[in-house]
């Protein structure tokens, strides 16, 4: 993708303080792996990469888990974005460590990721971030305190006002301060837990809004209308793409093999031109049926007698993962990744790879959800046409 700029992708769905946290790093290793395969440019942030235990599980080298993620921080293909302000993650962990954060790793563990971020750093004005942080939270309060009631909203206006007096917002003086709040009636609880949930849309989506990249987490869900649009074509896609059994046991060579893929370069760069409102052929659908062919083959070859139970749950059911070339009125294009049954109709809350942060190393059947209106798969192309 030469002379074109890359879109980041923020992996929203690795933020420690998600209201639904992840309970298995098997989970979280396979929502990596399948945004890493779809998405130009993966980016975690400091933070993340910190205090989230089960990536500090998935990242630590070791004869214990000689396949993880490491060399795909090592190699670039997934990037840590880290604040300006601070020289190194050593830096940023010793400044958590005063302040009292959850989950502060070892030093030597902050040093480590120095090492093997060397020249694949992406850097972000903090103080961009944090000002997007408050401003967010202010904006999610006062709508919550116009629709609230009673005692509800006199505990959100409480919240509201706390907010508004702070200079410098931290998430963990935000629930400290829920904590301490001496009313712990019904009302009152259902209230802190609203400025929970406020703040964590707010927190997660302040770094990818700074760095200008699209953000992955459930209520990112690309949604493209079917009315009034044609389609230039579609690729069923092999069934490792669904499976968290595979995604999380695939080994790290067969990945690095898979994101060098010339075939996925292709599928990626005619993304991009979708995306700068150009025209593309068949090099899209046939790009990603040929790369993830080629990745579903190496996996399946990779899997040992220890790993059989991965290779059982790609049996697991008769959903794909499907790629659509979809065309509008206008002549406009757009590219959609949405899963289908075998009967070919979209599957609803069809993937918790991309839609939730819910326990799925299980590899049970998704539940479909009333918060998701359709099977669009996040933002992996973003068109005016398609959003």
């Amino acid at each position: 993708m030469s002379g074109r700029e890359q879109v980041p992708v923020y992996l929203a769905d690795a933020e420690p303080h998600l209201p639904e946290p992840f309970r298995a790093a098997a989970d979280l290793r396979a929502r990596v792996v399948l945004h890493m395969l779809f998405g130009e440019t993966l980016v975690l942030g400091d933070s993340q990469s910190l205090n989230n235990p089960y990536l500090r599980e998935l990242f630590m080298v070791g004869p214990e888990r000689p396949h993880d993620l490491a060399v795909l921080l090592q190699k670039g293909y997934l990037r840590l974005a880290r604040r300006a302000s601070a020289p190194s993650f050593r830096a940023v962990r010793d400044e958590q460590a005063v302040r009292g954060v959850e989950n502060v790793p070892s030093p030597e563990y902050a040093e480590w990721l120095d090492e093997v971020t060397a020249g694949h750093l992406v850097v972000y004005d903090g103080a961009e971030v944090a000002s997007r942080f408050r401003s967010g939270l202010r904006s999610q309060l006062a709508g919550a305190v116009t629709r609230a009631t009673g005692r509800y909203r006199e505990v959100l206006e409480d919240a509201r006002v706390w907010v508004e007096g702070q200079e410098q917002l931290f998430y963990k003086a935000i629930r400290d301060w829920k904590d301490e709040y001496p009313d712990r009636s019904g009302d009152a609880l259902t209230a802190l837990g609203v400025l929970e949930s406020c703040t964590s849309l707010a927190y997660r989506s302040a770094l990818p809004a700074a760095l200008g990249s699209a953000m992955a987490d459930r209520s990112s869900v690309l949604r493209v209308s079917a009315q009034g649009r044609g389609s230039r074509g579609e690729v069923r896609l092999p069934p490792t793409i669904l499976r968290a059994g595979a995604l999380s046991r695939v080994h790290a060579d067969v990945l690095v093999a898979a994101l060098a893929s010339p075939a996925r370069g292709a599928a990626l760069a005619a993304m991009a031109r979708i995306r700068d409102g150009e025209h593309v052929g068949g090099e899209l659908l046939d790009g990603l049926a040929e790369f993830v062919e080629t990745f579903h083959r190496s996996a399946l070859e990779s899997f040992g007698g220890a790993d059989a139970k991965a290779l059982n749950v790609l049996r697991w059911h008769e959903a794909q993962l499907r790629c659509r070339h979809i065309v509008g009125e206008d002549g406009s294009e757009a590219a959609a990744l949405d899963v289908v049954s075998a009967e070919g109709e979209p599957v609803p809350g069809f993937c918790e790879l991309f839609s939730q942060a819910s326990p799925i190393a299980t590899d049970q059947p998704p539940v479909p959800r009333d918060d998701i209106e359709d099977a669009m798969s996040r933002a992996i192309v973003r068109t005016p046409a398609a959003v």
